[in-house]
């Protein structure tokens, strides 16, 4: 793998990966009105939901040898 190649799959996954736990939950909180428990209990469920399917297809790519 090129040094260039590998640069860009880390700088995709990271962005890929910092918009599903940081900014998508974020938009859940202050666009989404509903009391606050529920909104946090959605945001806390869909950054767990994020995370198990990030871990899942950063493992599928390494079995492919892309990363």
């Amino acid at each position: 793998m090129s040094w260039l190649r590998a640069i860009a799959t880390a700088v995709a996954i990271m962005a890929v990966a910092i918009a599903a736990l940081a900014y998508v939950p974020d938009m859940i909180v202050t666009n989404v009105h509903l009391s606050s428990g529920l909104g946090v209990a959605l945001c806390v469920a869909f950054s767990n939901g994020a995370l198990v399917v990030i871990l899942v297809g950063l493992r599928r790519l390494q079995a492919r040898g892309v990363i």
